[in-house]
């Protein structure tokens, strides 16, 4: 949670209540800012979803590991006599194509909510095969990392419209200039051991404090490149319909985010990139 404006910059756990059948994700008690030591949690976090911006008013007690719900189902921080038993289960999303069935952690930043990692599916979302391929000029498809551990896709597959996952979408640059403003900086996107571009310049920092999980993972040009200096995401434009020319690039040794093409000239064909959806 990032409120430069009342000195706030830290990981939190906030409760969310249920109303009418249905989380009210904009309104919430902050049980825990953590790593904060003094009687500031239990306060009043207010989203904006169209800033990525948030109204905070602090709280006064200690942080608060135990809540209920009464018979009402109702939020309660005293223990009521019909108390509901209550089973906490961890956000994932469940993505279904065909016979394959996988599974990626979420992450809220801001009012936002991302994957907290990369797709890695060889599939459209109507269950239909990609294809694996090793130049970028062979068509659509799939690209494998060099250490086999991450899949990429050239512009064609988005184009087809059906990669994100039911009630995700492909971000615009807007959605990541938000992200970028809201956490202050690419450093708290960034984790793991990442190296500089050019291999001279010094490495900027990762701290993924906002557990977005930005690997160096690289990308497919000509060749695969990048690995443990780059990553790069596709965006889509403003209607969600087609690739932009610039999308979102982290480098390793550059402390903010960079737009770069996402079609090689030279090969008249577009490079292969990481996808991280949004949820909408």
């Amino acid at each position: 949670m990032r409120l430069p404006e009342q000195d706030i910059d830290a990981q939190a756990i906030v409760l969310y209540p249920y109303i009418n059948g249905k989380a009210d994700l904009m309104h919430g008690t902050v049980l825990e800012l953590l790593g904060k030591s003094t009687d500031v949690h239990g306060g009043k976090i207010e989203w904006n979803a169209e800033t990525n911006s948030a109204r905070y008013t602090a709280g006064t007690s200690a942080p608060i590991r135990t809540f209920y719900l009464n018979g009402e189902g109702k939020i309660a921080f005293e223990k009521p006599e019909n108390a509901l038993m209550v089973h906490v289960k961890t956000c994932f999303l469940q993505d279904i194509r065909g016979t394959e069935v996988k599974y990626y952690g979420v992450v809220k930043i801001g009012a936002q909510y991302w994957m907290q990692e990369e797709l890695n599916t060889t599939y459209y979302t109507n269950g239909n095969a990609l294809v694996q391929r090793t130049s970028i000029t062979d068509g659509d498809g799939y690209f494998i990392t060099e250490d086999h551990k991450n899949i990429l896709y050239n512009g064609g597959v988005l184009q087809h419209g059906e990669m994100a996952p039911a009630g995700w979408r492909i971000p615009k640059i807007a959605d990541w200039e938000a992200l970028v403003k809201y956490v202050g900086g690419v450093a708290a996107l960034k984790t793991g051991k990442w190296e500089s571009l050019d291999s001279v310049s010094p490495v900027g920092p990762a701290t993924n404090l906002s557990f977005f999980n930005g690997h160096p993972i690289g990308l497919w040009v000509s060749k695969f490149v990048g690995s443990n200096s780059a990553a790069a995401y596709w965006s889509l434009n403003e209607t969600g319909t087609d690739v932009v020319n610039k999308s979102f690039f982290l480098i390793g040794n550059i402390d903010e985010y960079a737009l770069q093409n996402t079609y090689y000239e030279k090969m008249q064909a577009y490079k292969a990139c990481s996808i991280r959806c949004l949820r909408k």
